[in-house]
């Protein structure tokens, strides 16, 4: 493996992890949700895409710090590791952000105060394990979404140190059991540069 890949191959790991480590640790006790499906979710949560959404697309990539604060106008949640989470005090939604030593913005990724339950919600499309087998590297975002039944969820982006002008994303498909297809892309809805099935 080349030193390029091995770098966005280790970006890509982190990047999945990160998010379901955020998800994870902001969740409230979501429980077993096999028996529910999405149209339930939308109800339960009433799943508004540009709320949940609000603080994420405010924040662009190579963005400075005060930049940032400035048009989310909340203070930061500092973690051990130096994370930092935005949250909208009216909704509850938000942003977790990293700064490089220059205060410009590396990586940032959705905070929901629910977990998951809110991106189930907004998921439309139910995807198997088997499906895996037919996501190829360099696939463009369009045969994905044809291949997967529908749009997935951008739920963290990071700088990429190789090309600024395309940042990985981490996309998912989220089933209302949790499992999912998570997908880093090369690029905004770019090309895939790797896929993983999610178990519950």
């Amino acid at each position: 493996m080349s030193e390029t890949a091995m770098i966005l191959h280790l970006i890509g790991i982190l990047l999945l992890l990160l998010w379901s480590v955020m998800l994870i640790s902001r969740s409230k006790s979501v429980s077993d949700h096999d028996s529910i499906d999405h149209d339930s979710f939308r109800e339960k949560y009433d799943a508004d895409e540009q709320l949940i959404f609000d603080f994420y697309n405010k924040v662009q990539m190579e963005q400075a710090r005060k930049d940032v604060e400035d048009t989310l106008a909340v203070t930061s949640e500092v973690d051990e590791d130096g994370l930092h989470t935005y949250i909208n005090r009216d909704t509850g939604y938000g942003v977790f952000i990293h700064y490089n030593v220059y205060g410009k913005v590396t990586l940032k990724g959705i905070a929901t105060p629910d977990g998951e339950s809110e991106l189930i919600a907004l998921s439309n499309v139910t995807v198997s394990k088997d499906q895996l087998a037919n996501i190829k590297k360099g696939m463009t975002y369009e045969w994905l979404r044809f291949l997967l039944g529908g749009e997935g969820i951008e739920v963290v982006c990071a700088a990429n140190p190789l090309d600024q002008e395309k940042p990985l994303c981490g996309m998912a498909w989220i089933n209302p059991d949790g499992t999912a297809i998570t997908v880093q892309l090369d690029g905004f809805k770019g090309t895939v540069y790797s896929a993983k099935y999610r178990e519950k």
